[in-house]
């Protein structure tokens, strides 16, 4: 879904209102790095326990810990 987000995005060359993200589950990997291309810096996470793809919480704590992105 985020990835489909930001390519609807930059289609219609809408822009993303900082803070404004929110995902009802943790992000795949492959979403969150399109997240930082896409030069978003903080996501706002419903159920920080689940994801579908099982690198996705891996990739979570490595960009929070680099202070990459910022999960709330």
């Amino acid at each position: 879904p985020i990835n489909r987000l930001l390519m609807h995005f930059a289609r219609k060359g809408y822009t993303l209102i900082d803070d404004f993200l929110y995902c009802s589950q943790v992000p795949t990997s492959r979403e969150q790095v399109n997240l930082v291309g896409a030069n978003i810096h903080r996501i706002t996470i419903g159920n920080i326990q689940r994801c579908r793809d099982p690198y996705g919480l891996r990739a979570m704590e490595q960009l929070r810990k680099e202070k990459i992105l910022n999960y709330r």
